[in-house]
């Protein structure tokens, strides 16, 4: 992990398919190297798109963030009741990396409440 001071920080939270979108069009890196930022990257999935855009995002030298979580059938977010699934999932994670040769800045992880909880609230926000 290299780490170095950026200005602004996005964060991503695409699916792979989506994510690969966004990543055609080449100015996006572009953009991203011109603001000097770095990109925090939401992981649900292994997907061969996710792995593309990060190795390009490498290649570019534009710092990435890692963010290990869950598929969303599975309740998205690292949380207090879930813990040791969470290790089991950022040690999936941490191979799937050092498999596919995946740089990243830094790791951070996200820990919310299942990801149910918020459904249920925009479901039904005065029950």
């Amino acid at each position: 992990m290299v780490s170095r001071a950026t200005s602004l920080t996005f964060a991503c939270e695409l699916d792979g398919e989506r994510l690969a979108q966004l990543f055609a069009d080449r100015r996006v890196i572009g953009d991203l190297k011109a603001l000097d930022a770095r990109v925090t990257m939401m992981v649900s999935d292994f997907s061969p798109q996710r792995v593309d855009v990060i190795k390009r995002l490498n290649e570019a030298a534009v710092p990435v963030v890692g963010i290990p979580l869950f598929p969303a059938a599975q309740g998205y977010y690292f949380t207090v009741d879930n813990a040791p699934r969470a290790a089991s999932r950022y040690e999936l994670w941490r191979e799937w990396s050092a498999r596919n040769g995946l740089v990243w800045d830094c790791v951070g992880l996200d820990i919310e409440p299942e990801a149910r909880f918020y459904e249920q609230i925009m479901a039904n926000p005065w029950g």
